[in-house]
């Protein structure tokens, strides 16, 4: 099996009800390949995200709430951070 590797930014936006972050990410494999259909899963979140063609992802959380990453792909090792 292939590892999942994830490159993660965060930024920062304030929105009027609540503080949010934006986060914003790249799921590759360890070969370097981007890895577009991946399974994004916050524990916490009900929603469930898909990297792009290009391997990209983005969402937006509350500041206030540790969450943990859940990202899968076929034939990959799950990511959990």
């Amino acid at each position: 099996m292939k590892k999942l590797i994830l490159l993660l930014t965060l930024i920062h936006a304030i929105s009027v009800c609540a503080q949010t972050v934006l986060v914003t990410g790249k799921v590759i494999g360890d070969d370097g390949k981007v890895l577009a259909g991946a399974t994004i899963k916050i524990e916490g979140d009900k929603q469930t995200y898909i990297s792009d063609a290009l391997g990209n992802f983005e969402f937006k959380l509350d500041t206030n709430t540790i969450y943990s990453i859940r990202i899968t792909f076929l034939n990959h090792n799950a990511y959990k951070g």
